[in-house]
């Protein structure tokens, strides 16, 4: 499944929490993917960037665009596999 329908189907399990603008109170939202960067240091001390896509909450009413829990679930894990591919042992989460 992509992150984002993963990021939608699990909006609409928590009883919709992002089913309405905060700004405007409008139900007209979706919900994309935004290209972000990672900059971050790894257990060396070595700083390391990676790219990842960060979903984002978008009102079509009021153009107003917001991250949720998905964007920093998406970090962590970016940051978790970054850090796993550039360690000899895998780190546990």
């Amino acid at each position: 499944m992509t992150d984002h329908l993963y990021a939608q189907r699990r909006a609409k399990e928590r009883g919709g929490h992002y089913m309405h603008c905060p700004k405007c109170g409008s139900g007209k939202i979706s919900l994309g993917l935004v290209n972000d960067l990672l900059r971050a240091v790894d257990m060396n001390g070595e700083i390391f960037e990676a790219k990842f896509q960060v979903p984002v909450w978008c009102c079509s009413a009021c153009k107003l665009r917001w991250q949720g829990q998905e964007a920093q679930a998406a970090k962590e894990a970016t940051y978790q596999h970054a850090l796993a591919q550039r360690t000899p042992g895998r780190i546990a989460a």
